[in-house]
């Protein structure tokens, strides 16, 4: 299953998805458009997918630039930030 994959699917869960760039790779970032709900590298973009697939079932992707602000808070997280996580709901 391609997990990058965006088109919707009736039933399914739509979740946004943003890129940002680090020094080791680039992060993949997703949220339920209220908490966020994974974050991997995007070369573990399949692990992800199964992953969200056990939680979401059905699912799709929205490419959205920084949902919630979760993007710039792991950009500032990288740029030295340490506590700009700590205003990041995560999914339980």
């Amino acid at each position: 299953m391609n997990y990058l994959k965006t088109s919707r699917v009736v039933d399914s869960v739509k979740l946004l998805i943003d890129k940002i760039n680090s020094p080791i790779g680039t992060i993949l970032i997703v949220s339920d458009g209220e908490k966020l709900c994974a974050l991997d590298f995007a070369d573990c973009v399949q692990r992800m997918g199964k992953l969200l697939q056990k939680r979401y079932s059905r699912f799709y992707f929205q490419q959205t630039q920084n949902p919630q602000g979760f993007s710039s808070l792991v950009q500032g997280y990288l740029e030295g930030d340490r506590y700009s996580l700590d205003n990041i709901t995560v999914v339980d």
